[in-house]
């Protein structure tokens, strides 16, 4: 199968395999350049992020932080009748998606915080009740309230502790790498600019 994903392989020629798709993706659909005047500097150093990136610690707090964040935009989301999902709101009283979310998230900082690779976090330890509540929605509305609202509670004090036991990490190498990489995307589009004039 093209796409299918080998959990668990650290072969090189792999993580080359799954690199260079992405590479392209975003030299010629997200960047927009036209692969006749690429710098290959570039070409490195975001094949080098994307290196970096499978370690995705560039900043701990940043991630805790985020992570908080999204849980409570779930919650706000978990009973307003966005037009998309209005026909749960309707049936249910929430979108059940946004409490599976919330659990999601609970999950994904606990591990985060105690230091599991992304790869593993990916999957998530109480994957059946996330499916449960995701497919087969079947609890009382005030019940995944007060669910969400904890769930949503525990995570902002679990990252208040985090924070106030754990020094600030950046990962300087993914900043220097993203530096230079918007600094030779700046000046290759520049050079192509001049070129264009001329």
């Amino acid at each position: 199968m093209e796409n299918e994903v080998i959990v668990g392989n650290r072969e090189e020629w792999y993580e080359e395999s799954l690199i260079d798709p992405l590479i392209d993706y975003y030299s010629y659909d997200v960047l927009r350049l036209c692969g006749c005047g690429c710098p290959n500097d570039t070409l490195d150093v975001i094949r080098k992020y994307l290196h970096i990136r499978k370690d995705w610690k560039d900043n701990n707090y940043a991630s805790v932080n985020c992570m908080c964040g999204m849980a409570f935009e779930k919650y706000k989301a978990l009973t307003y009748p966005y037009p998309s999902i209005v026909d749960k709101i309707e049936k249910y009283g929430c979108d059940p998606k946004q409490l599976h979310h919330i659990l999601r998230l609970k999950d994904f900082i606990e591990r985060y915080c105690n230091g599991e690779s992304y790869r593993t976090i990916l999957i998530p330890k109480n994957k059946d009740m996330l499916l449960d509540i995701k497919s087969n929605y079947h609890y009382e509305l005030e019940y995944s309230k007060n669910l969400a609202k904890e769930t949503c509670e525990w995570i902002k004090q679990y990252k208040q502790e985090y924070m106030e036991n754990n020094p600030l990490e950046i990962n300087t190498e993914a900043k220097d790498v993203m530096e230079k990489v918007m600094t030779n995307l700046i000046t290759f589009s520049i050079k192509n600019e001049v070129c264009r004039n001329e």
